[in-house]
C-alpha cells in the first residue's frame, strides 16, 4: 500500500513537471533496439522529473526483461495499470508485457490472464497488429504448457492477420514460433525453413538482440542435428553478438549447447570451461531454468572429471528448482546424475535408490510423450478425414451444377427451336442439326469433365487410402500392445503423415495459384548471381543420384529480374529433382541460361530415358504420371510439374516441354525482364 501511494503521488507530480518529450522515448527505444541497454537506462534517467512518467517506467520494464530481470519489470509494470485516464495503446503494452514477464518466470496462470486481458484491448483498437501480436504471444504461451493444437490454432491466425502487414518485428516472432512448435513435432525441413524466415525479417528489423537470439537458435538447432562442424563456428559467432549485448540469458544457454557438443565427443577440460561460463552468466539472471541446467552441466562435466563430491555441491544446488519445476523430466535429470555421483563414490545403496526414481521419471516422461503423440497423430487424422469428406461433397455439389447447367441449356435450345420453327421451317431443320451437334458436343464436354474429375478424386483417394490404413494398423498396434519397439512404430506413423503432409500440401498450393490466392513477393534480383545459386543447387541434387551437372550461363553481369524469388527457385528446383528422379545413371542434367533485351530463358534438359509423344503434351495435367508405379514408389504426387506451370503463367512467364537433344527432357521457361515486368 505504501508503495502505491508513493507512485500516486509521483504521477501526480509527473503532471506539474516537465513534459516527457518524444525525442527522449524514442532514442530510448533505438538505443533497446540495437542492445544498448545500459545507454537507454541513461537516457531514460537523463532529467530527475522523467523517472516519474508513466511511459518511461513502461520502457525501463521493457529493459528489465531485455536484461532476464523479471521480478524487477513486474514490480514496474504492475502500478502502471493503476493509474488514471491512460491511453488503450498504453493499456494494451502494459498488459503484454506483464504476460510475457509472468510466462518467462513460469507462472502460466498469470501469463495467460494479462495475454487475454492484452487480447480485449486489441480487439477493442481493432488493430491488426496488436490482434496478431496477441495471438503470437498467446500461441507461445500454449506451446509452454503442451496444448500444441491451440498453440498452432493461434499462430496460424496470426500468421493470416499478419499478411498485409509491414510489420517485420511481428513476422519475425510469428515464424520463430512456428519454428518451434514444428521443432517439437518433429518436422525438421519445415521448423528450418520457418526458422530461417525469422532470422530474415529479424535482419529486416535491426533488432540485434532479436537477430543474435534467432542466430543462436539456428546454431542450436545444427548442433541437435549433430551438424558439429557448422554447429560450433554458428555458436562462436552467436556469442560474439551476444556478448556485445550483455544478453546473459542467451549467452548461458549458448555455452550450455558447446558444453553438450564437446561432452559428447569427450572433450573434457572444453565441455568444463563452457559449463563454467553458462553458470557465470545464468548466475547473472533471475531464469531459475538457466540456472537449473547450468547445475546439471557443471555436475555432469565433474562426473567426467571423476569429482563426484564437487558433482554432488551442484546437483544439491540444482534440487530446489527441480521441485519448484514440478516436472518428470527435471527430476530424471536430477535422479540420474546423483545416481552417477554416488556410484563413483562407491555409494551403491544410494546410487540405486536414485537410479530406480531416475527411471520413475523417465517413464512418466516417456508416457507423457506417447500421450502427446498420440493426441497430435489423431488430430491429424481427423483433419485429413474432414479434408476428405469436403472433397466428396465438392465432387458433388460440381455433378449438381453440371447437370443444372445442362438442363438449363436444354430448355433454352427448345425454346430457340420453338420460336424458329413458326417462322420458317427450312430454319427448324438447320437449327435442329445444330441443336444435335450442339448436344452431342456438351456430352462429349461433360464425359471429359466428368472423367478428368473422377479420376483426379480417385488418384488422391488412392494416395491417401494406403498411408491411412498403415496409419490405422499401427495405432491399432499400438493400442493393443501389439508392438514391443514404440519407437519404431511412432517413425512409421510420422514417415505416413508426412506422405500425406505433402500430397495435401501439393493440393492446397495447386489450388491457391488456381485461384489466384497466392502472395507473390516481387522484387528486383541479378539473374547472374541467382543463376549460380541454381547452379549451386543442382550440382548438389545430381550428385546425390550419381549424375554429371552441365552449366550453360551466359549472360550479362548486369542482367535484372522483377520476380518472386523463392517462387522461381521452387520451380528450377522441382524441375531439376524431377529430371534427378527420372534420368538413368551415368547420365546428366544441363542448366541453361539465356537473356535477350526483353527476357530471360532458363532451361533444363536431361538424358534417357525420354517421354513419348503421347505422353509429352500431358505432362502439365494434374496427377499425370508417365510410369504410375514408379512415380509413386520415389515419393512423387503427380502434382509437381503442374505446380512448376502455374507457378511459371503467376510470374507473367511461359513453360514448355519438348524432346531433349541427348534423349531425354527438355523444360524451358521464358520469363519478362525488368522493363517489361
Amino acid at each position: 500500500m505504501k508503495r502505491f501511494t508513493l507512485l500516486l503521488a509521483a504521477w501526480a507530480f509527473s503532471l506539474s513537471a516537465a513534459p516527457l518529450t518524444s525525442e527522449v522515448i524514442s532514442e530510448a527505444k533505438k538505443l533497446t533496439k540495437e542492445g544498448k541497454l545500459d545507454v537507454a537506462l541513461k537516457t531514460l534517467e537523463r532529467e530527475k522529473q522523467l523517472i516519474f512518467q508513466p511511459q518511461v517506467n513502461l520502457q525501463r520494464a521493457k529493459i528489465a526483461r531485455e536484461q532476464a530481470q523479471y521480478n524487477q519489470a513486474i514490480e514496474l509494470l504492475l502500478p502502471l495499470l493503476t493509474l488514471p485516464e491512460q491511453s488503450l495503446e498504453f493499456r494494451y503494452e502494459v498488459n503484454k508485457e506483464l504476460g510475457v514477464n509472468f510466462r518467462r518466470n513460469m507462472n502460466t496462470d498469470k501469463a495467460e490472464y494479462y495475454y487475454l486481458a492484452a487480447k480485449q484491448v486489441a480487439l477493442s483498437l481493432n488493430d491488426n497488429d496488436l490482434k496478431a501480436q496477441s495471438m503470437i504471444n498467446l500461441g507461445v504461451l500454449y506451446e509452454a504448457q503442451g496444448a500444441f493444437d491451440k498453440a498452432m490454432e493461434q499462430q496460424t491466425k496470426a500468421q493470416k492477420a499478419l499478411e498485409s502487414s509491414d510489420n517485420n518485428e511481428l513476422k519475425a516472432a510469428n515464424y520463430y514460433n512456428l519454428f518451434g512448435l514444428s521443432n517439437v513435432l518433429r518436422q525438421g525441413t519445415q521448423a528450418r525453413f520457418f526458422l530461417e524466415q525469422a532470422l530474415v525479417y529479424d535482419k529486416k528489423t535491426g533488432h540485434k538482440r532479436n537477430i543474435a537470439s534467432t542466430a543462436l537458435t539456428l546454431a542450436q538447432l545444427s548442433a541437435k542435428e549433430d551438424d558439429y562442424q557448422n554447429a560450433i563456428p554458428q555458436l562462436n559467432e552467436a556469442i560474439s553478438l551476444l556478448e556485445q549485448l550483455n544478453a546473459n540469458e542467451s549467452l548461458s544457454s549458448a555455452h550450455g549447447t558447446l558444453f553438450s557438443i564437446y561432452a559428447k565427443q569427450n572433450m573434457l577440460s572444453e565441455s568444463l570451461w563452457h559449463a563454467k561460463k553458462e553458470n557465470a552468466y545464468a548466475e547473472k539472471t533471475e531464469s531459475t531454468v538457466r540456472k537449473f541446467w547450468s547445475y546439471i552441466h557443471l555436475a555432469q562435466a565433474y562426473i567426467q572429471q571423476q569429482q563426484p563430491d564437487t558433482a554432488l555441491e551442484y546437483l544439491a544446488l540444482s534440487k530446489p528448482l527441480a521441485v519448484q519445476f514440478k516436472s518428470a523430466f527435471f527430476t530424471h535429470q536430477f535422479n540420474l546424475y546423483s545416481s552417477k555421483a554416488y556410484a563413483q563414490q562407491a555409494n551403491y545403496e544410494d546410487a540405486y535408490s536414485y537410479l530406480l526414481n531416475a527411471t520413475a521419471d523417465f517413464k512418466t516422461v516417456a508416457k507423457n510423450i506417447e500421450e502427446r503423440d498420440a493426441v497430435t497423430i489423431k488430430k491429424r487424422l481427423d483433419n485429413l478425414l474432414k479434408s476428405l469428406k469436403l472433397a466428396q461433397e465438392e465432387k458433388k455439389h460440381a455433378l449438381t451444377t453440371i447437370e443444372l447447367e445442362n438442363e438449363t441449356l436444354q430448355k433454352r435450345i427448345w425454346l430457340l427451336a420453338s420460336l424458329l420453327i413458326s417462322v420458317l421451317s427450312a430454319a427448324v431443320i438447320y437449327i435442329y442439326y445444330i441443336k444435335q451437334k450442339n448436344s452431342q458436343y456438351k456430352a462429349q464436354v461433360y464425359q471429359h469433365n466428368l472423367a478428368q474429375k473422377e479420376q483426379m478424386l480417385a488418384d488422391i483417394s488412392h494416395e491417401l487410402r494406403t498411408p491411412l490404413s498403415v496409419l490405422k494398423l499401427h495405432i491399432e498396434a499400438l493400442e493393443h500392445n501389439l508392438i514391443d519397439d514404440k519407437f519404431l512404430a511412432y517413425g512409421k506413423i510420422n514417415d505416413k503423415i508426412a506422405q500425406l503432409n505433402n500430397l495435401i500440401s501439393d493440393v492446397y498450393q495447386l489450388s491457391q495459384l488456381q485461384n489466384q490466392a497466392m502472395y507473390l513477393d516481387y522484387q528486383e534480383v541479378n539473374l547472374q548471381q541467382l543463376s549460380q545459386k541454381f547452379m549451386s543447387d543442382i550440382k548438389l541434387l545430381t550428385e546425390q543420384y550419381q549424375l554429371r551437372f552441365i552449366s550453360d550461363i551466359d549472360l550479362a553481369a548486369n542482367t535484372l529480374l522483377v520476380t518472386d524469388q523463392s517462387k522461381l527457385e521452387q520451380v528450377i528446383l522441382n524441375l531439376a529433382k524431377n529430371s534427378c528422379l527420372y534420368t538413368d545413371a551415368p547420365g546428366h542434367v544441363r542448366l541453361k541460361v539465356r537473356a535477350d533485351d526483353t527476357h530471360a530463358f532458363i532451361q533444363l534438359d536431361d538424358t534417357s530415358p525420354g517421354v513419348s509423344d503421347d505422353d509429352l503434351p500431358k505432362l502439365f495435367d494434374r496427377l499425370y504420371r508417365v510410369d504410375k508405379s514408379r512415380s509413386r514408389a520415389l515419393g512423387g504426387s503427380g502434382l509437381g510439374l503442374s505446380i512448376c506451370q502455374s507457378l511459371v503463367h503467376a510470374l507473367q512467364g511461359d513453360i514448355v516441354t519438348k524432346h531433349g537433344k541427348s534423349g531425354g527432357l527438355c523444360v524451358q521457361i521464358t520469363l519478362p525482364l525488368k522493363n517489361n515486368a
